[in-house]
């Protein structure tokens, strides 16, 4: 009977031993997985958030370290206005504790005709503009070219007027 119970007691004490060694390798095969992608362990770092045009990244930094945005930030384009990158919110110092960097963006107006939606207009610096007269824009190529003539209506609006193949300015602009 004691034998018994020394066996059950050594069978339970080698399962919890191969548990135990289980979870022992288990966390040493994360922490080198971690090593391998660089990441900073967070006790001696911290979170930098950075946004840009709403979509936020965040990533683990040394404490002491200069954080760098991973890549361009940028701001799509609209019918009327480009946008040119201009800064963040704030200096970028060294880290010493969680921060978020926002991208601010200058707003740059177009120039020229502005489809937008099923409506085209005039537009010099991205605002609608009056243009008295007709203009004639290449849709095709030089050296075959393919025109379409517009003409702006009172209301601002560009209005298609045909398409024409022509092969002379006929004095146009």
């Amino acid at each position: 009977e004691m034998q018994n119970l020394q066996y059950d007691y050594l069978q339970d004490k080698i399962k919890e031993t191969r548990r135990y060694k289980h979870d022992v390798r288990h966390h040493i095969a994360l922490m080198q997985e971690l090593l391998k992608k660089g990441e900073v362990i967070p006790k001696s770092g911290a979170m930098i958030t950075w946004v840009v045009n709403g979509t936020q990244t965040t990533q683990v930094y040394e404490k002491g370290k200069t954080p760098t945005f991973p890549g361009t930030p940028e701001k799509p384009e609209t019918a009327r206005y480009r946008y040119v990158f201009a800064g963040w919110d704030q200096e970028i110092v060294p880290v010493t504790s969680d921060a978020t960097y926002t991208a601010q963006f200058t707003q740059v107006g177009k120039n020229g005709l502005c489809v937008e939606g099923a409506d085209t207009y005039w537009i010099a610096n991205g605002e609608n503009v009056a243009f008295p007269g007709l203009i004639r824009i290449n849709v095709g190529s030089e050296a075959q070219p393919h025109y379409h003539y517009y003409y702006f209506g009172e209301d601002g609006k560009a209005v298609k007027n045909g398409n024409y193949k022509v092969d002379k300015n006929n004095g146009l602009p």
